[in-house]
This record gives C-alpha cells, sequence and structure tokens, in this order.
C-alpha cells in the first residue's frame, strides 16, 4: 500500500520549509505560520518512521540489515553528494571572484563551507554536535540525522522485534525529555541536538504505525477528521513554533498521519490530484536543493550590489534579506517569491527524474543481489496495546 496522500502533504510541507528558509521580504515572510515552519521537519521525521515501519517491519532480520541500509543509502546520499558538489562549485567561483577584486560577502571555504565542515556532511555526521552551525547545504543535517536513526531502527527491530512498541515509545519519550532538558531552542535542534530530534520524530511514527495497523487500517474515520487533523495541525505550528510546547510536534504529526493514512476524506481527494501528488515525488529534492537556490539568490544580489546596481539586500550578516520592491513596487517581492519556487520546482523535478531515481534503482538492485538466498525472519507485530476495535465498529 502506497500512502499518496501522505507522500502529498510531505510535498506540501517541503514547500513551507522553503518558504521559512526563504530571505525574501514578501507578503507573508512574517506571518507565524511560516516564521514556524521549520517544524514541518518533523513531519518528515514522524512519516518516515511511519513508512519505513510499514515496508521493512515485518521482512527485517538481522541478515538483512545491511542491504537495508544500503537502500536508505541510496535514498538519501546520492543527491545529498550532488548538491554538496554543486555548492563546491559555487565556492570555487566566490574564490574567483574574489580573485578579482568582487565580493561575495564572505571569502570562499570559510565559516559554513570549511573543508573540514564538508567532510563531515558528507559522512553524515552533521547533526552530532560537531559542529558550530548548519553547514553547505543546510537542511541535510535532517538526513545526516535520519540515516543514524535507521541503523537505530534496525538494531531494535532485530534485538527487539516482540517489544517494538514499548522500545520505540521508549526511544522518543527519552528523545524528547533530552530535549527538553539540553536543547537551548527545544524542537529548533538542528546540528547540535538534530539526532536527538530526529529519533524523537522517528520513533513516534513507527508507534504511529502500529496504532493505525491495529486499530485504524480498516476503520472508516468520521469525515471531519481531515478537517480537524489540520487545523488543530496550523494552531500548534502558529501557537508553539518557539516555545517548550514544540516538542509536542511528533504526538501532533502523529496525529496528522492517523487521519490522513486512510485517504477517504476530501482533503485526501484534494491531496490525491496530479499537482500534489508531483509535490510529493518532488519532496525529497526540494528540500535539498532550495538552499542551494537561495544561495543562488543571494549572491547574484550580492554581486550586483559590487557591480554597481541597485541594491537589493537588506542587514548585514549571511542572513541578509531580499527586498526588490525599493526598485519598482511590493509586488516585486511577490513575483521573486514565485519565480523561487518555480525553479526549485523545476530543478526538483530535474533531480527527482535524473539522480534520486536512477540512484535509487541502482542501490536496490545491490540490495537484491544481497537478498538473494537471504532467510526470512522479520517480526511479528505484538499484540495489541488495547482490544481490537469490534467489527461493527469498522
Amino acid at each position: 500500500m502506497r500512502f499518496t496522500a501522505l507522500d502529498s502533504i510531505r510535498g506540501v510541507c517541503a514547500i513551507l520549509v522553503c518558504l521559512f528558509h526563504l530571505p525574501l521580504a514578501f507578503y507573508l515572510s512574517d506571518a507565524a505560520f511560516l516564521r514556524h515552519s521549520y517544524l514541518f521537519v518533523d513531519f518528515f521525521f514522524v512519516l518516515s518512521g511511519f513508512v519505513i515501519c510499514h515496508a521493512y517491519g515485518d521482512r527485517l532480520s538481522l541478515y538483512r540489515v545491511p542491504s537495508f541500509l544500503l537502500r536508505r543509502f541510496g535514498r538519501l546520499w546520492p543527491l545529498h553528494v550532488t548538491v554538496l558538489s554543486f555548492l563546491l562549485v559555487l565556492q570555487l567561483g566566490v574564490w574567483v571572484l574574489h580573485g578579482y577584486g568582487l565580493s561575495a560577502g564572505h571569502a570562499a571555504f570559510e565559516g559554513r563551507f570549511d573543508i573540514a565542515a564538508l567532510v563531515l556532511d558528507l559522512l553524515f555526521l552533521n547533526s552530532f554536535g560537531l559542529l558550530a552551525e548548519v553547514t553547505w547545504n543546510g537542511p541535510a543535517w535532517s538526513i545526516g540525522a535520519e540515516f543514524w536513526t535507521y541503523l537505530l531502527f534496525a538494531a531494535v527491530t532485530v534485538i527487539a522485534a516482540a517489544r517494538m512498541v514499548w522500545g520505540a515509545a521508549l526511544f522518543s519519550l527519552t528523545a524528547l525529555l533530552a530535549l527538553a532538558v539540553f536543547s537551548p531552542q527545544f524542537m529548533a535542534a538542528t546540528h547540535d541536538f538534530g539526532l536527538v530530534r530526529c529519533v524523537a520524530g522517528f520513533f513516534a511514527g513507527v508507534c504511529t504505525y502500529h496504532l493505525w495497523r491495529q486499530y485504524l487500517a480498516e476503520r472508516t474515520l468520521w469525515r471531519g477528521a481531515e478537517w480537524l487533523a489540520t487545523i488543530a495541525a496550523v494552531t500548534f505550528v502558529v501557537l508553539c513554533g518557539r516555545t517548550a510546547w514544540s516538542l509536542a510536534a511528533p504526538l501532533i504529526f502523529g496525529m496528522v498521519i492517523l487521519v490522513f493514512a486512510a485517504q477517504s476524506g476530501r482533503l485526501s481527494r484534494v491531496l490525491l490530484t496530479a499537482p500534489f501528488r508531483a509535490a510529493g515525488r518532488w519532496s525529497y529534492s526540494i528540500y535539498m536543493v532550495h538552499s542551494a537556490v537561495i544561495f543562488v539568490f543571494i549572491n547574484a544580489a550580492r554581486l550586483a550590489d559590487a557591480l554597481g546596481m541597485p541594491s537589493v539586500l537588506l542587514g548585514a550578516s549571511d542572513a541578509q534579506v531580499i527586498d526588490i520592491s525599493s526598485g519598482g513596487g511590493a509586488w516585486l517581492n511577490e513575483l521573486a517569491m514565485l519565480a523561487f519556487l518555480a525553479i526549485v520546482m523545476g530543478v526538483s523535478a530535474l533531480t527527482y527524474r535524473f539522480i534520486e531515481t536512477p540512484a535509487r534503482k541502482r542501490f536496490n538492485a545491490i540490495a537484491d543481489q544481497w537478498d538473494e538466498g537471504v532467510p526470512r525472519q522479520g517480526f511479528s507485530h505484538p499484540a495489541p496495546l488495547l482490544p481490537p476495535a469490534s467489527p461493527a465498529g469498522r
């Protein structure tokens, strides 16, 4: 079973994260919903736990752990290294421009673009607190965290299969407690406590999958449940985005996933239309390439300033805000925002087709070869935490 509506929601969340990172003074850029949209990364984590448990929970054994990790590596790393290579070329361009006396606002291969940081990024070690800030492709801290969480999931599945739900709940709650005590910004952890944040969301997703499978997989939900879940999630993001209540994100997004996994309401019908399905397919690319596009936007603006063209930058740091309205009307900022999204979507469609898909097929083919002749020793799902629903309620 493919959870297409959930894929589409992931695409919408990826776009919202893009807008959250976009340093452009457009109409809704200061809205609380967008300023707190970093929380949708936690939706990715919870959904990942849900989907990975659905795909591998019954067939992951000690013998299949290597092929499982290879498949997940093949899903994450090829696009990751492609974007890093692109940013490396851009840094070389910054170095060349600096030689001609043109400033890009920072020296090449310094700060977040340090070579040592590049090595840690390549090794998926960018969420262990080893770096002082997010580096190179900023959003990639989350995929580094996710890869190592896959390894933890495999270990729990093999060692404690019969108690998977309890183990997942323990990991999630322990991670949330660690964030509450140690994370200076609670759920807004990235390079410092990003791995802990990922563990909290991913294993909440594992618990969510077991709840769905045992009690909701065959149940027809109340028609208004999708609207109620959406309103609850939006309200949560608006009101709790920078507070200790942000730690409830795995619970809130787990509820959303439980509701939309049925794909039976009116909102799901919208999410199953072609544009949303495309956004869902491209969601990983959208998430991974948008920071590089922003880097190009900002440095193009800096280059324009250096060449004496009208200034479009406000501020004096790496977080400079692009403001084109001074050149001819506020609508230009809205147009720039739409152009940014169009570029990100276009690039994402290309990277999905020519990088993600071929690489995934190649790695999966190798993993299939590794699996040949390997005994199938997956686990059986544990007994329900509560009595199962009666047939009448299904």
